[in-house]
């Protein structure tokens, strides 16, 4: 310690010394331990450690080491209360705060971490104390009044509670509160903490076994109904949408809370807010309501069972695109798909009104079930007196049971809500927005609840039907789902068709009813080796378990133990006993599908089309179709039924059925159909087989009418090229009118013996008997028909041949042996009947073999083989000789030459410029050589299997003339870029410009130009100049300045006698004078340029 004379202060020199006590952040809480705790047992602590970790987050991610030395204290709860003294005195207020909290602690002998609001209760227990902690709290309540307040009237509002979550862990939900009350004034986190932080900071367990997930989760619980139930707490999501909490005293305006208790009570005593509200619940979809920011759906993806076909439309929907009101209801019945009307009625009123339900009537609406669920619950008599008036045992009835008090009073809270949205929805003031986001916050927890009471009080309910009352049911999954068992019970009680079962994974629908048709049905079998299609595979997976098949080797259709075909049959030849009579396919809708027929058949639609038409397979009935379908025949019997390709369009507009009448006249046609099949066809009363043979003449006939017509035609075509007449033209005729009949319509034998009379000329059709001379006639006229087709086969080597037979030949040498080759084909050419009549002579004597060997001789294709020996050679020739032509222009336009020109024309003196002119004449002429495009010898080959002439058109006439062209087409390039040199070159000839240029005569490239005395010296220097010489244009321009060449075409000159006289000539040579002279006008003022002319 220093004192001195006159200085009144003692300064301890010590104080005055600079400490860097918090140079790091670990420091302050360094000093602060050390100040308010000792530790005396350090391995107690790691028992606490191991305690902590097992039910909460922080002591992991802290580690024992933090854990240690923070020890009792809570490590953030350190560091709250640092933030919380910036706002009073100094680092002490903290201090006190800690130490006063341990030495209670230690007087209650407490077992637990010193936590952030076991602080804030130590500040307020000792209110009274005359410490420094009380004086904090008082400067907390003075500086934070209002902050305080809010807090107070939470404590106060929660310890009000008498039920729910919050009455439950009150204690919890105060520690929570007093939390974010501390983490509010000390200003951190602001955004708030996740429910993580809050069970890390109350850190007690919700039991003594919980885990950290389950902790979270409970106070993530706690929070969320402080949420609901405080204004003051605010829930907010960051950007990884996790839930933060944060204390936020400040509020204004209407008290949602406030508004719903209004709303509620209203409710209460409000019978139609109540029934609206449960007609909403019936129907809850999504729920949009609009606010000033955006769009909420309320219904947070909540939805009602019943939402589709519940009456209620809301004001927010489209009611032409809403679904509600009754709907179809596709559900499986022992492996096939069935449809069912599902609807809600207010069944009380119906009953009290004496309302019958609505029938099904299966054969209109294709369905087999109703379900009608109540709206209301209705007295168990009403129920079956409903079910006793409608008669039906597949009509089921589904009332709800009554409302328990605690799911009235849901129903009322929802009441409650949808009139607070009512109210402020579509506002853009800041109470509305408040108003809903609250409604959708407390939605988010609530509505799930409340939408529950719709399906326990459907699940404590009843469904019954006829002769099936009160049904066990469970309400869980979609509507489908809850219902398929019971449609199940009461079908399989009333259908016969229960009997028909198709095995998992296979659902019968209807459009695999289609392919059935059309993969067994109509056919009568399923080919064997078919490579398996959609209609083949539904065949296969459903004819067995609708018994038209027979599981063997030969999977043919078989319907001979199938009751219902049988039970088919027999209905119709009962209700048809006159011959002609026909009855409407509704009139077998009506007695085999649903209920109410000979037996309870239900059958689907699909199902009796099925069966029908193996009716119609087996010859046994025809039906008639309407022209909807598309088809060519109006009928559909055992004759045609094989070609038709099944669709829904022709399944529904199959009209009447008629039984069919034994085949007429089949054995008059059997020996024509014989030939005209090429197979021998027993004589037989076998009904089956018989449509088999005309099955094979109805396909025969639609061949052969597009082929025999497309045969005429070629035959005309080829014959008419040929320039010769067909020997079989009128055979040909007669085929083609007789497969030109249309024998559709189902009288098919009728139809084809006609057509023979038609166009034969036969006598069957009107003598009914067959005579063996018509048969055997027909059998060559198909002969004639058959090889006139096997003829056109060679069509392409028949033209090939006309084409070599009218080629034009020079007289030379080498061409005789091709000339006589072509010679003995065109003789063949004019005699082509026995080539008609005889495939192998048309192949080995007139065709040939491709290629022709050696001794092969007077055929297409040795003429071929002796055209090609000389034509190769003379194309090859021919295009090389071109070619080169070609690539010695290219040459002339890459060369050097050319180049060095357009080097040259930099000059002054040589412009302007007509190098580029050049070229491009030079390239014309390329182009206008003849080219081959593909001159490889295999494509000439292969061209002259066809045409006599190359695709490139090169022939025997020709070939020197485009040679010829091609060299003159050389020529005349070299003599153009001759004169393009001599025009320049006259230029350095000029005595002028010799003169100027004699100034550079020191430099080698000027002397050497002027030693050249002619164009052709001077043209061999300067291209050898330029390739030597790089600088040389900038040093001839340098010495000529500018000299300017003005082009002149003589043309221009008009003397003003056309027509003269010898003594005239050198009047007209005095006016091209003065002509020429003219031209020079323009460039007299410029001393420094040299005017030349260049005349044209």
């Amino acid at each position: 310690i220093e004192s001195k004379m006159g200085v009144k202060n003692i300064i301890a020199d010590d104080r005055l010394k600079l400490v860097k006590l918090l140079e790091e952040d670990k420091d302050y809480y360094d000093i602060v331990l050390a100040r308010v705790r000792e530790i005396k047992e350090p391995a107690a602590i790691s028992n606490y450690y191991l305690h902590y970790k097992r039910g909460f987050t922080w002591p992991n991610s802290i580690g024992e080491a933090d854990f240690r030395h923070f020890f009792p204290f809570h490590k953030p709860a350190v560091e709250v209360m640092r933030a919380i003294t910036y706002e009073l005195t100094t680092t002490r207020s903290a201090i006190h705060f800690m130490h006063q909290t341990l030495k209670h602690q230690i007087k209650q002998k407490g077992r637990e971490l010193i936590r952030l609001w076991e602080l804030f209760d130590e500040t307020v227990r000792y209110e009274e104390d005359p410490s420094g902690v009380h004086a904090g709290l008082v400067a907390i309540k003075t500086k934070r009044e209002t902050d305080y307040r809010a807090y107070e009237a939470c404590k106060r509002q929660i310890d009000g509670l008498t039920k729910g979550y919050l009455k439950v862990h009150r204690d919890k939900g105060v520690k929570v509160i007093q939390t974010l009350f501390l983490y509010h004034i000390s200003r951190t986190r602001q955004q708030g903490i996740t429910p993580e932080d809050i069970a890390n900071s109350v850190l007690i367990e919700r039991d003594a076994d919980a885990n950290p997930d389950e902790n979270n989760q409970h106070y993530e619980t706690i929070a969320d109904n402080l949420k609901k139930e405080l204004r003051q707490i605010v829930q907010a999501f960051d950007e990884d949408k996790r839930p933060r909490y944060r204390f936020d005293p400040v509020f204004t305006g209407v008290d949602p809370r406030d508004e719903f208790s209004k709303a509620r009570d209203e409710a209460e005593s409000n019978e139609a807010m109540q029934k609206e509200a449960w007609d909403h619940l019936l129907a809850l979809d999504e729920w949009p309501v609009r606010t000033r920011q955006m769009t909420i759906d309320l219904s947070n993806g909540v939805r009602s069972t019943f939402r589709e076909i519940a009456p209620f439309i809301a004001p927010w929907e489209d009611r032409g695109a809403v679904r509600s009101g009754d709907q179809n209801l596709d559900v499986v019945w022992q492996g096939r798909q069935i449809t069912g009307r599902v609807g809600m009625r207010d069944l009380g009123r119906m009953c009290a009104e004496n309302q019958a339900l609505p029938p099904i009537e299966s054969d209109q609406t294709d369905l087999d079930f109703a379900v009608y669920i109540g709206t209301r619950h209705v007295a168990d008599a009403s129920v079956l007196k409903m079910i006793e008036r409608r008669k039906d045992p597949r009509v089921l009835l589904w009332t709800p049971a009554e409302l328990t008090q605690e799911e009235r009073d849901r129903l009322i809270e929802f009441a409650a809500y949808r009139k607070l949205v009512s109210d402020w929805q579509g506002k853009e003031t800041e109470d509305a927005v408040a108003v809903v986001n609250w409604v959708s916050n407390a939605l988010q927890s609530d509505l799930a609840k409340i939408v529950k009471i719709v399906d326990n009080s459907y699940a404590r309910g009843r469904i019954d039907a006829m002769n099936n009352t009160q049904m066990t049911f469970r309400v869980a999954g979609e509507l489908a789902a809850i219902l398929t068992p019971l449609v199940d019970r009461v079908l399989t009680a009333a259908y016969v068709s229960r009997d028909i079962k198709f095995d998992p994974p296979f659902v019968f629908r209807k459009e695999e009813g289609v392919k059935v048709i059309n993969g067994i049905v109509k056919t009568g079998r399923i080919p064997k080796g078919a490579k398996p299609n959609q209609n083949i595979s539904a065949a296969q997976n459903f004819g067995f378990g609708l018994n038209i098949m027979k599981k063997s080797a030969e999977k043919e259709l078989d319907v001979t133990g199938n009751a219902y075909v049988q039970d088919m049959w027999a209905f119709i030849d009962d209700k048809l006993t006159d011959e002609g009579q026909t009855m409407k396919v509704e009139t077998l809708y009506k007695n085999f599908m649903g209920i109410g027929g000979p037996k309870d058949y239900g059958l689907t639609q699909r199902m009796v089309q099925i069966y029908l038409l193996c009716l119609v397979r087996e010859g046994r009935v025809r039906i008639t179709v309407g022209s909807k379908a598309g088809l060519a025949a109006p009928m559909l019997d055992y004759s045609n039924i094989a070609d038709v390709e099944f669709s829904t369009k022709v399944l529904d507009a199959l009209g009447e059925i008629q039984k069919v009448a034994k085949p007429e006249n089949w054995e008059v046609l059997r020996p024509y159909a014989e030939k005209l099949l090429g197979i021998e066809i027993p004589s037989t009363q076998d009904d089956a087989l018989i449509t088999e043979y005309r099955a094979k003449l109805r396909q025969l006939f639609a061949q052969e009418k597009e082929s025999a017509s497309r045969t005429a035609t070629r035959a005309q075509g080829l014959f008419d090229v040929l320039k010769t007449g067909n020997p079989y033209e009128a055979e040909l005729a007669q085929v083609v009118k007789l497969f030109a009949a249309n024998i559709e319509g189902g009288d098919d034998i009728h139809f084809i013996l006609y057509a023979l009379k038609e166009a034969m000329g036969y006598q069957a059709f009107d003598a009914s008997k067959a005579t063996p001379a018509e048969v055997d006639d027909l059998a060559n006229r198909l002969k004639n028909y058959r090889d006139i087709r096997a003829f056109l086969e060679y069509e392409t080597e028949l033209r090939t041949a006309h084409a070599y037979c009218a080629i034009t030949l020079g007289e030379a040498r080498e061409l005789t042996q091709a000339r006589k080759a072509i010679e003995s084909v065109r003789n063949k050419l004019l005699n082509l009947k026995e080539y008609i009549d005889s495939d192998v002579k048309m192949k080995t004597e007139l065709v040939g073999h491709f290629p022709a060997g050696e001794g092969e001789k007077g055929t297409i294709a040795a003429m071929i083989r002796e055209y090609s020996s000389v034509y190769l050679p003379m194309h090859e020739s021919a295009v090389n000789g071109i070619d080169a032509a070609r690539r010695r222009i290219q040459d002339t336009i890459e060369g050097n030459e050319v180049r060095a020109l357009g080097v040259l024309e930099g000059i002054t003196a040589l412009q302007p410029a007509s190098t580029d002119k050049l070229i491009g004449r030079l390239t014309q002429l390329q182009d206008e050589l003849f080219e081959c495009p593909s001159p490889s010898r295999s494509s000439v080959e292969d061209h002259l299997r066809n045409s006599p002439i190359h695709e490139c058109g090169l022939s025997f006439v020709n070939a020197a003339t485009y040679t010829q062209a091609a060299e003159d087409a050389a020529e005349k390039a070299d003599q153009l870029l001759d004169d393009a040199f001599r025009r320049k070159m006259e230029v350095f000839l000029n005595p002028a410009v010799r003169e100027r240029l004699e100034q550079g005569k020191a430099e080698p490239a000027i002397a050497g130009l002027l030693a050249c005395e002619t164009a052709d010296a001077l043209r061999t220097y300067l291209v050898k100049a330029v390739e030597e010489t790089p600088g040389i244009v900038d040093i001839i321009t340098r010495y000529l300045k500018r000299i300017v060449v003005k082009r002149v075409r003589i043309a221009d000159f008009r003397p003003k006698v056309g027509t003269i006289q010898k003594d005239q000539v050198n009047k007209v040579a005095e006016e091209f004078g003065r002509f020429l002279e003219t031209q020079f006008t323009d460039d007299e003022g410029d001393e420094d340029a040299l005017p030349m002319l260049q005349l044209e």
